[in-house]
């Protein structure tokens, strides 16, 4: 017998935070978002994940209230905002370009969303000192946008939107201008600020490491539609669609044939997996597994999923080697796997040797092909 759905709002528990459901949006005759739910609950961080054009940036800009929803609803805690204007929402937002205006100090760049709230002197002046304390720059309020770093800029746009207290801070690509060892360092000041704010965040971006290291829960979209939703370790570790599997981090792919539940033929070699849900023997599969999940330690042929392979190529990158390796069993296929530097000290792993590499099963997903 199937449970009793909750029939009161006591049982029912509070709503979350924000709520998107069912946003549809139609460009005339293309569709950006479709039939796209997701909740956001309080002091959550939240990103919003996918490739260029999968609709992220215009689902935010529904949320601000930029653009409106040709079909659905968003509801803050309940309450249908789909028609309030941007400034009636009570939301913060940094843009990609942080959009600092030129002509204004960093000080009056920070304050400039506090007159709105009628602020006396005193107490703008008091809350922008406290939100450049914040940020890590208190001697730069006379200084202007053109004389900051990329990285100074983001910290001052972060704290414009910042000082109101809105109730929801919007991250549109904040950190995508900047160089790669600058984005790592401010994507953990970010996250760290707002761990120590408690405001809830929604981030877009299409940068999966910035999603994995930052967020409490990923939306994952492609072509207008959301994949998958969930921590980054269930997105890392259980993808629930190929899309997933190769979008976020690095993944092996083997085409394949479900021979049975948990288990499938690749080439000559046959090999145990989790089993598939919903897929039939003699289906037509996408074999996935990560490349730090192939066990390259010197195994015997009896070991479970044991695989004879070639090293093709090594390639050192810093704290591992990623190795490139050809099954025997399968034509034409290469293998990528991450090796421990120590490991491949203690192997004396090198191209042209031939070893025995072992799939765990448990790390190995199984897609219909598409």
């Amino acid at each position: 017998m199937p449970a009793r759905p909750p029939s009161t709002p006591a049982e029912r528990g509070p709503a979350p935070f924000l709520q998107a459901e069912r946003i549809t949006k139609q460009f005339g005759a293309f569709t950006a978002l479709d039939d796209v739910s997701f909740d956001v609950h309080q002091g959550e961080f939240v990103c919003l994940l996918g490739p260029s054009g999968c609709g992220k940036t215009t689902l935010l800009r529904i949320i601000m209230g930029l653009e409106t929803q040709t079909r659905g609803r968003l509801l803050r805690e309940g309450r249908d905002i789909s028609a309030l204007p941007p400034a009636a929402r009570d939301f913060g937002i940094v843009f990609q370009s942080y959009a600092l205006f030129p002509n204004l100090s960093v000080f009056d760049n920070i304050a400039y969303g506090l007159h709105s709230q009628k602020l006396k002197g005193t107490a703008v002046r008091a809350r922008v000192e406290a939100m450049l304390t914040l940020i890590g720059m208190p001697q730069a309020a006379r200084k202007f946008p053109a004389q900051l770093s990329g990285g100074q800029q983001q910290r001052v746009a972060l704290a414009r939107a910042l000082a109101p207290s809105p109730i929801l801070l919007l991250l549109d690509e904040p950190l995508s201008a900047l160089d790669a060892r600058l984005r790592v360092r401010l994507r953990h000041e970010v996250r760290a600020l707002q761990r120590r704010l408690g405001v809830t965040t929604i981030l877009v971006t299409h940068d999966q490491e910035e999603a994995l290291t930052m967020s409490d829960r990923i939306v994952v979209m492609n072509e207008g539609v959301i994949e998958q939703i969930g921590t980054p370790m269930e997105v890392y570790r259980r993808p629930v669609t190929s899309f997933v599997a190769d979008f976020v981090g690095e993944m092996n792919f083997l085409d394949g044939r479900l021979v049975a539940p948990g288990r499938v033929r690749v080439g000559a070699a046959e090999l145990r997996c989790e089993p598939a849900d919903g897929l039939s023997a003699q289906t037509a599969v996408r074999v996935c597994f990560r490349p730090e999940d192939v066990d390259v330690r010197l195994h015997d042929a009896g070991v479970v999923n044991a695989l004879p392979v070639e090293i093709v190529a090594l390639d050192f990158l810093g704290s591992f080697y990623r190795a490139t390796l050809r099954p025997a069993a399968v034509d034409a296929a290469e293998l990528r796997a991450d090796v421990p530097i120590h490991l491949q000290r203690e192997l004396d792993l090198a191209p042209g040797r031939t070893i025995t590499v072992s799939l765990p099963a448990e790390r190995i997903r199984v897609f219909a092909q598409e």
